[in-house]
């Protein structure tokens, strides 16, 4: 399939015969009864090396693979939402949900659209013709939080992973009335090694979980990847009666190896670094021994092709607080 920067683009039979020409003819809806036969190409924008903004001390051969990483997992989910909505809904609602899919999809970002998720979606379709494309995906990815979220209490087969509240003490999941009422979780998944029988279902709460910005948000990404290198932890927050992924940290040999804002610019967010030093103090991640170190925590001097390690971030993060920047 060729995705062309042509996104959810609108067009006629009489011009623009280079789009035409990109087109697949599955892909090609017809709707109303326009006389000018007008028709949308469903297609999510390819992101693009020379527009994504990503850190200078990144190395060109990296930004040259995560922006192939994003193209492909845009390509697959173009598949998956194609293949449901085509045997799922009329022309008129197709426009209507790749509209909403397509809000927030762009050449000069690294955002994946969310999976197929039927509950969630039934959750949203009221909403389609009241609200903005881009407040309908934001009620769809908070369902598809507020789905695992339930899922994770409630089913067995989770029962390795952990709900910890916004300081990072660990919740009874039996307590639904605790648990109900809360509006911010830490959420920590097994890695492949501790829970390899769920590890498919362990990988599909970690595309639901994650914000739209991170690689974690598809199995075509690094949804997979991170549970093989050990556990993920992702924080959740409730505003307005919406669930967003707020926080994100992976782990490596046991320590903490990379914090992620929900921006993914390998930047702590200053509101949070409390919270986040909270759940690391609570969870033996932070604590000084006999020779002055900490451990638990990724450390590095420097940089990594992937950015700073989790205390190079933590120290420029309290560095930038001290200074009220």
């Amino acid at each position: 399939m060729n995705i062309q920067s042509v996104g959810l683009h609108k067009y006629e039979n009489s011009t623009n015969k280079r789009l035409r020409k990109t087109e697949r003819k599955n892909s090609q809806v017809s709707f109303g009864s326009d006389s000018k036969n007008e028709k949308y190409s469903f297609h999510f924008y390819p992101s693009s090396v020379n527009q994504v903004k990503l850190p200078g001390y990144i190395p060109d051969d990296v930004k040259i693979n995560e922006v192939k990483m994003v193209n492909m997992a845009r390509q697959k989910r173009e598949y998956d939402w194609q293949y449901y909505i085509d045997n799922n809904y009329g022309n008129n609602n197709k426009i209507k949900f790749w509209r909403m899919l397509s809000s927030g999809i762009a050449p000069d970002n690294r955002q994946i659209p969310p999976p197929v998720s039927i509950e969630a979606l039934n959750e949203t379709i009221d909403k389609i013709d009241k609200l903005s494309e881009k407040e309908c995906l934001e009620i769809y990815n908070s369902n598809l939080i507020k789905i695992s979220l339930n899922e994770i209490q409630n089913q067995d087969k989770f029962k390795k992973t952990l709900l910890f509240d916004k300081d990072g003490n660990l919740l009874n999941k039996s307590d639904k009335t605790t648990i109900n009422q809360s509006t911010a979780f830490w959420i920590k998944i097994p890695s492949q090694k501790k829970d390899s029988i769920n590890y498919d279902d362990n990988v599909l709460n970690v595309e639901r979980l994650s914000n739209p910005n991170w690689c974690t948000r598809s199995k075509d990404n690094k949804a997979k990847e991170v549970l093989q290198d050990g556990d993920f932890y992702i924080f959740v927050e409730k505003k307005k009666d919406r669930w967003v992924s707020k926080l994100a940290m992976t782990t490596y040999l046991g320590k903490i190896k990379q914090i992620q804002g929900s921006a993914n610019d390998n930047l702590i967010p200053l509101q949070y670094l409390l919270t986040i030093k909270n759940f690391l103090l609570n969870n033996n991640y932070i604590a000084e021994t006999k020779d002055g170190k900490i451990k638990n925590i990724g450390c590095s001097t420097g940089f990594t092709s992937d950015g700073p390690a989790a205390y190079t971030q933590l120290l420029i993060s309290e560095f930038l607080t001290d200074f009220n920047v």
